[in-house]
């Protein structure tokens, strides 16, 4: 009798799990009737083309497939795979190691645009084409309903060759562009205010600039050399230090702000350790997050009465 209520228990247990046309699901929410794309049972891999519909029936209900899950295709032989507009978590390593996985299909780019990608390891489109509506994508143009591009989006997507990203967005999440190997054109407009760490590098924009410090219409994004050190003026003209602009950069003894910089980003300045005194113009309204954390030789710093923010942690250690 044991034995028996113990069975029946895992039974209970697992029925949420269930497998349509191929693919393992997991009941995330009754009241929403939402799912998320779970990985094959017994340590089977995923192989081929994937099709992961926008809903899904099991006993007699119609779910909405809102999720792929951790690990959920990891180290598999995918070689393409659609996802759909009802996807809003892909969450850590669902396409790590899918080192087959060429092409990415969606059918909308601001549904896309708004999934939260857990870490690098969630996006598919590392050296893998991207296909809206079965039209490969290559000269991307975000809708002007987009407010702001998530963390990691477009990581790696190897087909991309040109992006314009219009006045309706606000914000440029970490990696959103980054390790885009053919992306050489790229348009922003001067609404940008919130722009992540390593947006562009690794992109061909970021390998023909001819300067050490990347700059995109009134941006200073970053740096393309880590022994960038010494006396640095940034252009004038420029509206926003982005976030991480300056981290890391050990060597670098001071930097000259001109009187147009509005904002100076989030951890902008991290650890510039022999960075000995800054001195921030009247223009500047806001100071991020970190922006000069670890800092540990800043003796001296300058700011004027026309700062309305500065957030946490912004001269810490």
């Amino acid at each position: 009798m044991v034995t028996v209520a113990l069975l029946l228990s895992h039974i209970t247990i697992s029925a949420h799990d269930f497998m349509s046309n191929g693919v393992y699901y997991k009941i995330t929410s009754e009241t929403d009737l939402a799912v998320e794309v779970i990985s094959k049972e017994d340590a089977e891999l995923y192989v081929g083309s994937i099709i992961i519909p926008e809903t899904i029936e099991y006993n007699g209900k119609s779910y909405s497939v809102t999720s792929i899950g951790v690990s959920a295709f990891e180290k598999s032989n995918l070689t393409s795979i659609t996802i759909p507009k009802t996807v809003k978590n892909i969450r850590d390593n669902a396409f790590r190691g899918c080192n087959n996985l060429t092409d990415v299909y969606i059918s909308d780019l601001v549904s896309w645009c708004k999934i939260e990608f857990q870490n690098s390891g969630s996006v598919p489109l590392e050296y893998a084409k991207l296909y809206l509506n079965d039209k490969e994508v290559s000269n991307l143009v975000i809708p002007e309903s987009v407010t702001e591009i998530k963390n990691y989006a477009f990581l790696g997507c190897f087909s991309l060759v040109s992006v314009i990203i219009p006045n309706s967005v606000t914000s440029i999440g970490d990696l959103a562009f980054n390790g885009c190997h053919n992306l050489k054109n790229i348009t922003v407009s001067d609404s940008l205010r919130n722009i992540g760490n390593s947006v562009f590098s690794y992109t061909e924009w970021w390998r023909t600039q001819s300067n050490d410090l990347l700059y995109l219409n009134n941006y200073l994004f970053g740096y393309r050399r880590n022994s960038l050190k010494g006396r640095v003026t940034i252009k004038e003209g420029t509206r926003i230090i982005a976030d991480y602009a300056f981290a890391d950069l050990s060597k670098l003894t001071s930097v000259v702000i001109p009187n147009t910089v509005e904002h100076i980003g989030n951890y902008a300045f991290r650890k510039c350790s022999e960075l000995t005194s800054i001195a921030i113009p009247n223009s500047v309204k806001s100071i991020g997050n970190s922006a000069f954390k670890g800092c540990s030789n800043l003796t001296s710093v300058s700011i004027s009465n026309s700062i309305t923010r500065i957030e946490d942690y912004t001269f810490s250690g």
